[in-house]
């Protein structure tokens, strides 16, 4: 309906059609994407049509874009997140699973997800699924981590064209590990748009009932009012049907064989099932055509669904949010200020959310960010939030970052957030055999300092050094059994990251270690787990040799990757039932461990291949390895993929 009632408005604007491409403000030849500078007949000239342009949030940093993601073989967010410097992963072994990722300190709960400007996090549980997002899709992927959230916006590719495009991905490992991706985009007039997307995902596993079958589908059509006013609907629907073997009987992890065949899952029944639908309508304002979208305007349904079922727990929440949400970015002189809220209402389906013991709630979030030059080396942003929820929880944040000589080869930021974080649904109102929440959880305050500098000479070599520290007072913690989240002691966070990268015409190459410990001064027992005896490290490298052949028709590149651990430390624990991390195993250390993969890619005109063989020292000087204490990862495997960009 939503997209019939678009196509039905863009009759009514008399543009003529374009012979021309643009996508995301980038031209190129004109049998590509080009900016339209068509004008009708001797009789009228027609308004340009010009697409939109979105600024970054001040403070906020570009980590991916859709030109590097042409080069990088993932197959979801944490799968690129485990290669990152500042990260340290907890990987349960199979694509597409809700893969823990402590990042520079952040807690997995600590974390939060937006699609442009919806929050894609559970309503219930918070839990955040990088694997809602379209990776292959993202126009670019930003993140801030110096708040008391790590927090992170992806933008999709937005199209103007005037012949249909056609995007094609194909990749298939070994384990029946499988991705199928096709988008459709096509102008209905001038002025309309209409875009069509799907994904596949499905993954054996490897070891018994760690196999995974996901599906991603989306509709959008965006209209151009007048040249500052732009309209869009959009449908965007995720699923995933789950094998759940709550981990494996493992009784010896560092003489463990690796052997899927006989390895026995603790639950050989447990399944679970994931359903997520985002419904939108969005308005868009810019004020001129040369300028990034000012103000939007948003009015949406988020539905969540998730089934978990064990002969011991089954448990099962699905609730609809209603919300309208909007920003505004203005430029005052120099200085750059976007202001966000949204209010939303979410409900419970009384009838079959029999893991909760709540009806409704309501939620209005605010936020303000600035960024304000102070001269010609130095800027500093300030950021502000607060969020009310009707079970009178009323929660916030505050910050600033200043960055030094940000022009210059020689960089400087430091940051400083304090704040108070409100416990989830979850974590208050849960009911199941297993677990039980606790209505009189404390809100979690939370201190944190950042900071690092870095050295670049041109684009070519890039040196950095950053550290953090967190404190976390009334930190939310599972106790007791049966298990229940209580509020613990104070918990410390500290670590950091060194990098070392270089990039030309014809290598790339980095290196970088990252560094994570707690601390605490707890004498209690359920806090013991926290005082570890060795700190999380992991070592990572890479090495790449790229190049053009055949008068530029080729480009192609060939390298390997690489991650070490040198020593063993306690990983979290995820709870199935709950979809939730628990932030450490108490029996959960892990070995030592190092994966090397070989990967190749070449671009023949519009079609990319992909190469990669997976894990090759498997079996060499270890029999496999965990990034999760009881979920072994992959052995070694090889992995084959096609990219087809097809015009008209």
């Amino acid at each position: 309906m939503i997209v019939f009632l678009f196509s039905l408005l863009a009759l009514f604007q008399e543009f003529p059609p374009a012979d021309t491409l643009r996508v995301n403000g980038v031209e190129e030849p004109a049998d590509t994407l080009l900016v339209e500078t068509v004008q009708n007949d001797e009789r009228r000239e027609f308004p340009t049509i010009v697409p939109l342009e979105f600024a970054n949030i001040p403070a906020f940093q570009t980590v991916l874009s859709d030109s590097l993601l042409r080069w990088e073989q993932w197959y979801n967010m944490a799968e690129r997140d485990s290669y990152r410097p500042g990260a340290i992963s907890y990987r349960l072994g199979s694509h597409g699973r809700n893969d823990g990722i402590i990042f520079r300190g952040h807690e997995i709960r600590h974390r939060q997800i937006f699609l442009e400007d919806f929050l894609m996090n559970d309503p219930v549980s918070g839990t955040h699924n990088s694997n809602l997002l379209p990776l292959d899709r993202m126009r670019t992927h930003t993140e801030s981590s110096t708040g008391i959230q790590y927090q992170s916006v992806s933008y999709l590719n937005r199209y103007y064209v005037t012949k249909p495009l056609t995007f094609v991905n194909f990749e298939e490992t070994g384990s029946n590990v499988r991705r199928a991706e096709a988008i459709l985009t096509q102008n209905i007039n001038r002025a309309t748009n209409l875009e069509l997307a799907y994904r596949g995902n499905n993954d054996d596993g490897e070891y018994p009932r760690n196999f995974l079958s996901g599906r991603q589908a989306s509709v959008t059509a965006t209209h151009y009012i007048n040249p500052n006013w732009v309209g869009r609907a959009m449908l965007f629907y995720n699923s995933f049907q789950m094998g759940e073997s709550e981990g494996f009987i493992i009784p010896d992890r560092q003489n463990f064989a690796f052997i899927p065949s006989n390895t026995q899952a603790v639950n050989p029944q447990a399944r679970s099932s994931l359903r997520q639908s985002l419904i939108a309508v969005s308005l868009f304002h810019r004020r001129d055509v040369n300028s990034p979208v000012s103000s939007t305007i948003n009015v949406y349904n988020h539905r969540y669904r998730r089934f978990f079922y064990s002969v011991q727990d089954s448990t099962f929440h699905r609730s609809q949010t209603y919300g309208i949400s909007g920003t505004n970015r203005l430029q005052l002189g120099d200085v750059s200020l976007r202001s966000a809220i949204d209010a939303s209402l979410s409900i419970l389906d009384e009838n079959r959310s029999f893991s909760i013991d709540f009806n409704n709630w309501q939620t209005v979030r605010a936020n303000v960010v600035a960024d304000v030059p102070i001269s010609d080396l130095a800027r500093l942003s300030i950021s502000g939030n607060t969020q009310y929820r009707s079970d009178d929880f009323l929660d916030y944040g505050t910050g600033y970052r200043l960055d030094i000589n940000p022009k210059g080869t020689l960089r400087f930021y430091q940051s400083l957030s304090i704040g108070r974080v409100a416990p989830t649904i979850q974590h208050l109102y849960w009911q199941s055999n297993q677990v039980s929440g606790n209505n009189a959880l404390s809100s979690e305050t939370l201190t944190r300092i950042e900071g690092g500098i870095s050295y670049h000479y041109g684009d070519t070599f890039l040196a950095q050094i950053r550290g953090f520290y967190s404190q976390i007072d009334n930190p939310i913690i599972l106790a007791g059994d049966p298990l229940q989240f209580v509020n613990g002691d104070q918990l410390n966070s500290f670590g950091g990251e060194l990098s070392l990268s270089l990039e030309t015409n014809t290598i790339e190459a980095s290196v970088s270690t990252t560094l994570q410990q707690y601390t605490t001064d707890s004498e209690r027992v359920d806090m013991a787990a926290f005082v570890d005896d060795s700190m999380r490290i992991l070592n990572r490298a890479s090495f790449y040799l790229k190049s053009y052949f055949f008068d530029f028709a080729t480009f192609a590149k060939i390298g390997v990757s690489g991650v070490f651990s040198p020593n063993i430390y306690r990983t979290g624990k995820y709870l199935p039932r709950l979809d939730y991390w628990d932030s450490v195993d108490p029996t959960g250390q892990i070995p030592s461990f190092y994966r090397v993969d070989l990967e190749a890619s070449a671009r023949v005109r519009d079609i990319f291949f992909l190469l990669k063989y997976e894990n090759v020292l498997d079996n060499v000087g270890q029999f496999g390895y965990f990034e999760t204490a009881d979920y072994p990862m992959p052995g070694r495997r090889f992995r084959f993929g096609v990219r087809v960009l097809l015009r008209n």
